[in-house]
């Protein structure tokens, strides 16, 4: 079962409302700020920013929990990131783990990547999004230019449509078909005229 770390537990430090303080922070355990800071945050134990606390720099740390304060600065946690509403945050977050809840806002770039310092993930387009990108790249093409590029069979399997048949213009069966009955209904019209006289 895993620990509730928003939960009220033993704080090991607070900086409360109303303070302020300029410089390096390095702590074990558990710590809350709800005034505010400026300066480097290390630790790798859990950050609790409270809802009137702005912190102004950078922060590497276990976990990070933001109840409502506001964060200016890099980010670095190990484990995990909690953003919670009316929170705000100014800056590029390296995590594992991001949860933002509804309200918050953040303005920024997030990396998501393990402990160990691996490669972020990366995620190719995924299927609804390849079949939009195809889409607008087809509505762009004229008449006047060949035939657009068949859409990726992966695509339509993962949409669930049958593949298409590529047809060039003028030289479709079914336009040839079209023809040749008209045609036949044009020839079946003259023999007509022609019984009748």
């Amino acid at each position: 079962m895993t620990e509730d770390l928003s939960a009220p537990g033993e704080i090991h430090a607070l900086l409360g409302r109303g303070t302020a303080y300029t410089g390096k922070l390095t702590f074990e355990g558990r710590v809350r700020i709800d005034g505010t800071f400026d300066g480097e945050i290390f630790s790798a134990g859990t950050l609790i920013i409270g809802d009137s606390a702005d912190v102004k720099g950078s922060i590497d740390v276990g976990t990070l929990i933001v109840l409502g304060g506001h964060i200016q600065g890099q980010v670095h946690a190990r484990e995990l990131v909690e953003l919670h509403a009316p929170g705000r945050v100014t800056g590029d977050i390296v995590t594992p783990q991001l949860f933002i809840d509804r309200g918050v806002v953040f303005e920024g770039q997030c990396t998501m990547g393990d402990e160990a310092g691996s490669p972020p993930e990366t995620h190719s387009l995924g299927a609804e999004e390849k079949l939009l990108s195809d889409l607008e790249t087809a509505a762009t093409i004229s008449e006047a230019d060949s035939t657009p590029p068949p859409a990726d069979e992966e695509v339509l399997e993962a949409v669930g449509a049958p593949p298409a048949a590529t047809v060039t213009s003028g030289d479709s069966d079914s336009d040839a078909e079209a023809d040749s009955d008209s045609d036949a209904g044009a020839d079946s019209d003259a023999d007509d005229d022609s019984e009748k006289e």
